[in-house]
């Protein structure tokens, strides 16, 4: 796992990324929220959540918000 926080261009970026398995890529009906969850905590902060998914590879997180400065 890569977890690297940087500063730049005005913004603050979070990346997450991971070597695993990568998501599944259907979802079964009526389950899980948490990446709508985590998208609707990104944007009530302004922010923009992206998750990419590579099947076999990992995924990678992505949150970027505006920096205050």
């Amino acid at each position: 796992m890569t977890i690297c926080l940087a500063q730049r261009d005005g913004a603050v970026r979070l990346k997450v990324s991971d070597d695993g398995k990568g998501l599944p890529t259907t979802r079964e009906q009526g389950k899980g929220i948490g990446l709508q969850v985590m998208k609707h905590r990104a944007s009530v902060l302004g922010a923009e959540l992206e998750v990419a998914s590579m099947p076999g590879r990992g995924v990678t997180v992505t949150c970027t918000m505006p920096s205050s400065e």
